[in-house]
C-alpha cells in the first residue's frame, strides 16, 4: 500500500491594484475620477463609496519608487458626490499619457508609473 504525501500547494496573495490612465486635467487641477479599480482598491482601506456621502474621504500612506512618501486620499466631491481620488506629488512622477498603478502594500498603497506592478 503506498501512501500519497500531501502536495505543497504555494500560498499567493492577491494583493489588489488600480491603474489610472493620467491627463493633463488630472495633473493641472489634481481632480481625478474614480474608475471602477479605484474604487475596488478603496474598499480594500475601509473606504466603500457606495456607502460614503458627499464630502467624505479616507486618507492612505503611499510611497513611490524613490521611497518618497506621500497621501492617496480616496473621496466623494462635497459639490455633486461624484467618486475621486487624489494623490500628492504625482505632478512631480507622472505626466499626460502615463499610466500608474495603485498597488495594496499592507497598510498602505505603492505608486508605480508605467508599471503593471
Amino acid at each position: 500500500m503506498s501512501v500519497k504525501k500531501p502536495s505543497k500547494m504555494k500560498a499567493t496573495i492577491n494583493k489588489m491594484k488600480a491603474t489610472i490612465n493620467i491627463t493633463d486635467t488630472m495633473l493641472n487641477k489634481s481632480i481625478i475620477d474614480a474608475n471602477k479599480s479605484v474604487c475596488e482598491l478603496a474598499k480594500e482601506f475601509s473606504f466603500d463609496y457606495s456607502e460614503h456621502e458627499a464630502g467624505d474621504k479616507n486618507m492612505v500612506s503611499c510611497r513611490y519608487p524613490d521611497g518618497i512618501i506621500g497621501k492617496v486620499t480616496f473621496y466623494k466631491a462635497k459639490t455633486r458626490g461624484d467618486k475621486r481620488v487624489s494623490i500628492t506629488k504625482l505632478k512631480q512622477y507622472a505626466q499626460a499619457g502615463d499610466v500608474i498603478t495603485l498597488k495594496q502594500a499592507k497598510e498602505a498603497i505603492e505608486i508605480l508609473i508605467n508599471e503593471d506592478g
